[in-house]
């Protein structure tokens, strides 16, 4: 199912300026969608590591397979197990429409 099928999204126009993009704001399960023409990326919060574990950043590695943590492997890591620091985002070659935007958070066990 394309993000572009989901109803009820929100639009915020970027700029003012004639022809300026807009950012939409989707709710559904992110495993579903897909970028077709509609869309132009997915940004998934991914913990500093890129190599999936709980949540929204598990279930896109689950359901993406083991291509996708391979191609996270190959992001050079910018201090050791930090491939993508907080506040930094990183494209896998793999999967270029997929957005990982490093944050800090803290899980509860």
């Amino acid at each position: 199912m394309a993000a572009s099928g989901f109803g009820g999204g929100e639009a915020f126009r970027l700029s003012a300026a004639a022809g300026a993009g807009a950012l939409k704001l989707h709710k559904g399960d992110i495993t579903l969608w897909s970028v077709d023409g509609a869309t132009d990326a997915i940004v998934n919060a991914a913990n500093e590591r890129m190599l999936g574990g709980g949540g929204v950043d598990g279930a896109i590695h689950q359901a993406a397979g083991p291509q996708l943590v391979q191609a996270c492997r190959e992001v050079p890591e910018v201090k050791p197990g930090v491939r993508c620091p907080t506040g930094e985002a990183r494209i896998t070659p793999l999967v270029p429409s997929l957005i990982h935007f490093g944050t800090n958070r803290m899980l509860s066990s």
